[in-house]
């Protein structure tokens, strides 16, 4: 990979890494103090959230392609074929790589949980802008943001031990 091509792909996986790390957290924050914000009710913050799916996920897959650009570099310099180029390292005492693959595998197992189990009974109790059960909402918004909270702590847990590598 040229220099130029590896110093974009290091810029476009920080500022990924940035939008959605931050994001999540920003998100996490938001839902678990949403009680202690004036005139904001939970509904309308988890609206947000949703609607906000789009740059989540575009963020995320700039952050993949960036890191998948950025790996061999990083952490197989010597390999001459693709299989080792892209190979895990697994040693965590010389090469903190596995440990970031682990925590962003754990991050998307989590995140398609998220999405699928716990913010799917949002979206049905909350149809064209309407709460039908404003008490079964307010559990699975709790629901929500605990889960939102342990999604960015392991995605932004990643993105930490991402620069010490």
């Amino acid at each position: 990979m040229t220099p130029a091509l590896t110093a974009n792909a290091e810029a476009l996986l920080s500022l990924a890494g940035t939008i959605h790390g931050g994001s999540l957290a920003a998100f996490a924050i938001l839902l678990m103090f949403r009680k202690k914000i004036p005139h904001v009710d939970e509904a309308s913050l988890v609206r947000v959230y949703r609607a906000w799916g789009g740059g989540l996920g575009l963020s995320l897959g700039a952050y993949w392609l960036a890191l998948a650009l950025t790996w061999p570099g990083a952490h197989n310099p010597g390999a001459t074929t693709l299989l080792g180029q892209f190979a895990i390292p697994m040693n965590p005492a010389t090469d903190l790589g596995g440990v970031q693959f682990g925590l962003l595998f754990a991050y998307w197992v989590n995140y398609v949980a998220l999405e699928i189990w716990t913010l799917e009974p949002c979206r049905l109790l909350d149809r064209d802008g309407t709460v039908s059960d404003p008490a079964l909402y307010a559990r699975t918004t709790q629901q929500v943001a605990t889960h939102l909270a342990v999604n960015a702590a392991l995605f932004n847990a990643a993105l930490l031990v991402g620069t010490l590598v």
